[in-house]
């Protein structure tokens, strides 16, 4: 019981000192002041939506567990989505 409290309080102190931005690893790494480097990471972002379009149309259409794909297509598209925005946001941030 212990291993599985001691777990629980690992992750209850991870997520209390979390910010945005570590849902976003790959934001860190861009140079928001450099818009090669942002148009980059929405091209990284894009590839995403497109691949998760093509999950969501093409395995969602599959019998049985087109609920699995489509669920999956979605949450990752909006997280995509979520992540161009933050990027845009914090590019506009720094360069205005």
């Amino acid at each position: 019981m212990e291993p599985i409290k001691a777990f629980i309080q690992k992750w209850r102190d991870k997520l209390a000192y979390m910010e945005f931005s570590d849902l976003f690893p790959q934001n860190k790494k861009c140079d928001v002041r450099d818009i090669r480097s942002v148009i980059f990471f929405i091209g990284i972002y894009l590839v995403a939506l497109i691949f998760c379009a093509l999950f969501f149309v093409v395995l969602g259409s599959i019998p049985f567990i087109w609920w699995l794909f489509r669920f999956i297509g979605v949450v990752v598209g909006v997280y995509a989505l979520v992540g161009m925005v933050h990027i845009l946001l914090q590019y506009m941030k720094y360069n205005s």
